[in-house]
């Protein structure tokens, strides 16, 4: 005799049951059954929710983790193809950013 557990996991409920099963691993008898529901995660005012601003920082993050890798790929492209040294890419965009600098005071002004 032994005992066998059943679970159901939903997105808000957690149910589970506790069944005795004979010699042959048969269950015969419900010895435990529940459930558990839990409130909406949402904001109740607008109905959004709650992990949306976690959610669209996570995304964020993803975005320019693979933004920034893709340029270091193409950099090391340009390495690997002996086309410009490293020292030639990061004169470009030290001069790239200079300017972006200069052109954003110009525009303040």
């Amino acid at each position: 005799m032994g005992y066998r557990i059943g679970l159901d996991i939903g997105i808000t409920s957690v149910g589970y049951a506790i069944l005795k099963t004979d010699e042959k691993g048969s269950p015969y008898k419900i010895e435990h059954l529940t459930s558990v529901i839990f409130p909406i995660a949402e904001n109740p005012k607008d109905g959004k929710s709650l992990a949306m601003p976690r959610r669209e920082q996570r995304g964020a993050r993803r975005r320019n983790r693979r933004t920034k890798f893709r340029k270091h790929r193409t950099k090391m492209l340009f390495v690997r193809s002996e086309l410009l040294t490293i020292k030639q890419i990061e004169a470009i965009y030290s001069e790239k950013k200079s300017c972006q600098a200069f052109m954003n005071c110009e525009q303040k002004h």
